[in-house]
């Protein structure tokens, strides 16, 4: 005959050995760790996008300030570049580009309409007045095509690094015709496109 076997032991959890009150108060702290650790969360998300929007805020009103006086804007201003966390944060190697969008007034398309060329001979000072050291002047404006090392190998390093691949497909194509007007500043170059109603201004480095 076989020896009976041993009754094999029960697994019993630590939570099921307490008395009923150490299992309750053991579920509001595993509950309270849960919230405490979805808080920290949610806070430091909040923390994280405050501090993105204040950085997209201050790259707007940076590019709203290169622009001279006598372009007019509605207000409507579209930013992009291929500026990573690095970049914010200093950790970077390279310098990002990119560029702006912006929407002109009616009044100021209505301006380069009629006097053409000569409506930019007032615009070559940006409008911004607390740079930490005095900003040049803009080149003397001229009439598009662009020059053609801007496009011989495509679109230029600032317009490429805005992203929008229809919009800024169709600069490009505006830009190399004529019926628009482009300037520069060191490494920045600036257009009025009528044709579409904008102002574009797009860099490589800064």
């Amino acid at each position: 005959m076989h020896a009976a076997r041993a009754p094999r032991a029960r697994l019993v959890s630590p939570m099921a050995t307490r008395n009923p009150v150490e299992r309750q108060i053991a579920g509001v702290e595993a509950f309270l760790d849960f919230w405490s650790l979805k808080r920290a969360l949610i806070l430091g998300a909040i923390l994280f996008a405050g501090w993105w929007t204040g950085t997209s805020i201050r790259a707007t009103r940076w590019f709203v300030g290169m622009l001279p006086a006598a372009l007019h804007t509605t207000g409507l201003a579209t930013v992009g570049n291929d500026a990573t966390l690095a970049h914010h944060l200093g950790l970077a190697l390279y310098k990002p580009c990119g560029g702006a969008t912006f929407s002109l007034t009616r009044g100021t398309l209505a301006a380069i309409e009629r006097d053409g060329l000569a409506f930019f001979d007032t615009a070559r000072q940006p409008r911004r007045l607390d740079y930490p050291r005095p900003l040049d002047e803009y080149a003397p404006w001229r009439e598009t095509p662009v020059p053609e090392q801007w496009t011989d190998n495509g679109m230029w390093l600032g317009l490429y690094c805005m992203g929008w691949a229809s919009s800024r497909h169709d600069i490009y194509l505006t830009a190399r015709v004529r019926g628009s007007y482009y300037t520069t500043m060191r490494n920045m170059q600036l257009l009025v496109i009528p044709k579409l109603g904008l102002a574009v201004l797009t860099f490589r480095g800064y």
